[in-house]
This record gives structure tokens, C-alpha cells and sequence, in this order.
């Protein structure tokens, strides 16, 4: 069986290391995360890297919170008072942008993977 890693999607722990505890805290929540693979399967990366490091993975991940939109918007709201950085409104813009993307714009786990394979295998 693979294990899983908790993968911060709008607000990463690297833009809040310094912040008070409960910023720190406030960022692992159902509004930001999401489980990705953390072991290498039949692939060259792991689903985690292609969440960090590639466009399409940050987009599929974004996805994926955004199946209750209304909670992370108001999860948004919480972190902006909690935060002195522009990092919220950033992942406003992120959000409204991947919820711009046509269905054709964005690739399939299976469109992404065999790209990826391709690239790096």
C-alpha cells in the first residue's frame, strides 16, 4: 500500500513558518489540503512533486478543494485576518483562475501522468 502525504495547496507551511501558532496551524485544514501519493509507483516523480513543482498538478489539487468553494472562500477570509502577507489574495486570484479553466484546459490525472512519463521517463 502507498502512503500519503498532506499537501498544502493555497497557503504553503513555508509561507508561514514565522507566523504566530495558530497562522502556523491554520493552514492544515480540509480548506487547504489535500492527500497525494508520497511513494513512486510505475512513475519517475510522485504524485506530491507533481502537485508542488508542475501547473497542471497544482491545478488538478486546486480542483479538487474547490469541491466546496463556499468553505474555502470562507477559510480565505479567516487566514486574511490571521495573516500580515498578501498570500491570501493571491490564492484568491489562483482560485478564480482555476475556476476560469474550461474542462478542456485542464488535463486528466491519466492526461497528466502519461505526459510526465513521457517527459522525465
Amino acid at each position: 500500500m502507498n502512503g500519503f502525504d498532506l499537501h498544502e495547496v493555497l497557503i504553503t507551511r513555508g509561507v508561514v513558518q514565522k507566523a504566530p501558532y495558530f497562522t502556523r496551524i491554520g493552514i492544515h485544514s480540509l480548506e487547504n489540503c489535500v492527500g497525494v501519493h508520497a511513494t513512486k509507483t510505475i512513475y519517475p516523480i510522485t504524485c506530491h512533486q507533481v502537485a508542488q513543482h508542475y501547473e497542471s498538478g497544482k491545478v488538478l489539487a486546486t480542483q479538487e478543494l474547490l469541491k466546496d468553494y463556499d468553505q474555502v472562500v470562507e477559510w480565505l477570509d479567516v487566514m486574511s485576518r490571521l495573516m500580515k502577507g498578501r498570500e491570501p489574495d493571491d490564492a484568491r486570484r489562483w482560485i478564480e483562475y482555476t475556476r476560469s479553466l474550461s474542462p478542456e484546459d485542464v488535463p486528466s490525472t491519466a492526461e497528466l501522468w502519461e505526459y510526465l512519463w513521457a517527459e522525465e521517463g
